[in-house]
């Protein structure tokens, strides 16, 4: 059928997927960034998502599907995306064969399916452009309606969470960048960082391994210096005799998001420090520091890295939810069993295998979430035990006085 996008701009398609194959478009396809940020969420209906985008976008979609799947040289994927691209073909197909008459509600959420067929049934339109109105305004209450499967936000408050630009001024999540270093000495990631830093200007470069990890050398100068939790530093030395830089987990971790920040690049051998890692570390830029290593840790710095779990990668995507849900729920000293239940969307949930050995959900908030904001000061945390780098998951959590000075949120717009 002839497509027109001047034509129907401006109305909405219900395109169902599954969360595996909007995981394989967003991964195997090159669909616009706007286009790829709008498929990280959709309304959960069962086992699929609902995804209400643009006539023009479904097209793009099914163009770039189209493309990926002549190009590739892997047969089953080929042969993957050209079913996918054939469904969702027929779908916009279908749309814009029914937009002369009522609007079909098949591929909505059935509360909102069940107030479409209600609204049709009992008035009467003059034509589609009133009817499809109607339709538009069902869609914006919905979408303003709180729901108990978002923990009584409403799908846009959710939206704005997970969208947020943690840079505007504006922004549903806003972080404190003006923070003092004496109100961060709890946030081991910011001072271990400016330890880091520091070191690298005062030797004038770190010498690189030929794996491209921090010298020995530089490691246990390091794991002398630096900020741990309790034991830490004797653990490592009685497990890990011959230390590098991968056996000392944090201090990997924290050399992975200084180079992602911008704050150190590797050149001729050596870790340096670039101009923007230098501003950051006089002692009045310490909430901007803190500020932009908050940001790439959890908007660049792949979560799941090294804990040996499933991907997961909506979890992360999904951030900006679970931090509201900890601003919320976590004043108190919570179980992590019961934090955890609320930290996560359905459709994380969803993504997440169940296992024979434990509760996979709950020890991804732990790695993915508890642990890192751990070490940012903005969660403090009891224990079965005093040893805390073994296994030995928290027992309960609350947020520290840091997390409200720091983490702002507005959804209310």
């Amino acid at each position: 059928m002839t497509f027109d996008n001047q034509a129907h701009s401006g109305y909405t398609v219900a395109l169902r997927l599954s969360p595996e194959q909007r995981d394989l478009i967003r991964t195997e396809t090159s669909v616009p960034q706007e286009l790829s940020d709008k498929l990280r969420f959709g309304i959960v209906d069962r086992d699929d998502l609902v995804f209400m985008l643009q006539p023009g976008e479904v097209k793009a979609l099914v163009d770039c599907l189209s493309a990926k799947a002549r190009q590739t040289a892997d047969k089953n994927l080929g042969r993957t995306l050209f079913r996918m691209c054939n469904r969702i073909t027929l779908a916009l197909d279908t749309w814009l064969e029914e937009r002369s008459g009522e609007p079909s509600g098949r591929d909505l959420p059935p509360s909102l399916q069940e107030e479409m067929e209600s609204l049709l049934r009992n008035r009467g339109f003059d034509s589609a452009e009133e009817t499809n109105e109607e339709y538009r305004k069902l869609v914006a209450a919905y979408n303003r309606t709180p729901r108990a499967e978002f923990n009584q936000l409403s799908p846009y408050q959710v939206d704005l969470l997970i969208h947020s630009d943690w840079q505007h001024p504006s922004g549903a999540i806003r972080l404190n960048e003006n923070i003092p270093l004496s109100h961060l000495q709890g946030a081991r990631v910011l001072l271990n960082a400016r330890i880091l830093l520091q070191a690298a200007v005062d030797s004038g470069g770190i010498k690189a391994t030929a794996a491209g990890n921090l010298n020995r050398r530089f490691v246990l100068e390091m794991l002398e210096a630096m900020h741990w939790l309790p034991r830490f530093r004797e653990d490592v030395r009685h497990y890990r005799k011959a230390l590098n830089e991968e056996m000392v987990l944090p201090l990997h971790k924290l050399r992975v998001v200084l180079g992602l920040g911008g704050l150190i690049r590797r050149t001729k051998g050596s870790f340096r420090v670039t101009k923007k890692g230098k501003s950051m570390i006089p002692e009045g830029r310490a909430g901007a520091l803190y500020a932009l290593l908050f940001r790439t840790w959890f908007r660049k710095f792949n979560l799941g890295y090294l804990d040996h779990m499933v991907e997961c990668g909506s979890l992360q995507d999904t951030i900006g939810f679970s931090l509201f849900m900890l601003a919320r729920h976590a004043q108190t000293w919570q179980p992590l069993e019961t934090l955890a239940s609320v930290l996560l969307l359905p459709s994380v949930k969803c993504e997440i295998p169940e296992s024979q050995y434990g509760d996979n959900e709950e020890w991804m908030v732990r790695s993915r979430i508890v642990k890192p904001l751990e070490s940012f000061g903005l969660l403090e945390a009891t224990y079965v035990s005093e040893d805390r780098h073994s296994y030995n998951p928290p027992h309960a959590v609350r947020k520290t006085e840091l997390f409200d000075e720091f983490l702002s949120f507005d959804i209310e717009s």
